[in-house]
């Protein structure tokens, strides 16, 4: 269920320059420099666990403060995210399949996010729906600054990874053909983050009409 915070919180990128940036902008960036040191500090310190000695616990300890401080300076200033019962609402019925009951949840670690999920299924078919209201934090989009770009595109005989149009909303799409499994990924409003993923599936057909149906460009009407 919580397999996406951790990952969206660490997976920070600066796209600006200092030149010109606002207080409110340095801040940010800066909490986000910080967790990427505190991080890597936390990793190396996992990595040398097994000595088991008090300078290695101290160590990841530090790690967890400054992390949860940084978390702390990046949420300022942001608004409170959309009920998670809202976004349950964009997840439409898909003829065919067999829809799973919502889950959901708010978290607030500094960072205030909501999050709601689904599940289709369809014999040994399933798709996952899950969308995140990052409520503004630009910190968490701008890791998917490149696969939004348009024109990306990467491909090799096991599949493709390419840029897309999901739902009507900038997005990417990609599909491994040996395993059968695809994911779908699109932005909406600068805000809400929107993953459809299917396994045992012929191809990304189902989880497009999925984002076409859910008509996603009505996230940007929520508070």
């Amino acid at each position: 269920m919580k397999r996406g915070w951790m990952a969206a919180g660490l997976a920070v990128v600066v796209m600006t320059t200092a030149c010109g940036k606002s207080k409110e902008q340095q801040a940010r960036e800066e909490a986000e420099r910080t967790v990427a040191q505190a991080s890597e500090t936390m990793r190396k310190a996992v990595d040398s666990a097994g000595a088991g000695t008090s300078a290695d616990a101290e160590e990841m300890a530090t790690s967890l403060q400054a992390m949860a401080s940084s978390f702390q300076k990046m949420g300022e200033g942001q608004q409170e995210p959309a009920d998670f019962r809202e976004l349950q609402k964009f997840f439409p019925d898909l003829e065919g399949w067999t829809k799973s009951k919502p889950s959901g949840e708010k978290v607030s670690m500094g960072i205030k996010m909501s999050r709601a999920e689904v599940t289709y299924g369809k014999g040994p078919a399933l798709i996952t729906m899950e969308i995140t209201d990052s409520s503004l934090n630009q910190a968490l989009i701008a890791p998917f600054a490149m696969m939004l770009a348009s024109g990306y595109e990467k491909e090799s005989d096991e599949g493709f990874e390419r840029s897309a149009r999901i739902g009507g909303e900038p997005g990417w799409e990609k599909w491994d053909t040996s395993s059968r499994t695809g994911e779908l990924n699109a932005v909406v409003a600068r805000r809400f983050i929107v993953k459809v993923d299917g396994s045992n599936i012929d191809d990304l057909t189902p989880l497009h009409r999925l984002a076409d149906e859910a008509r996603l460009g009505n996230l940007a009407s929520l508070p």
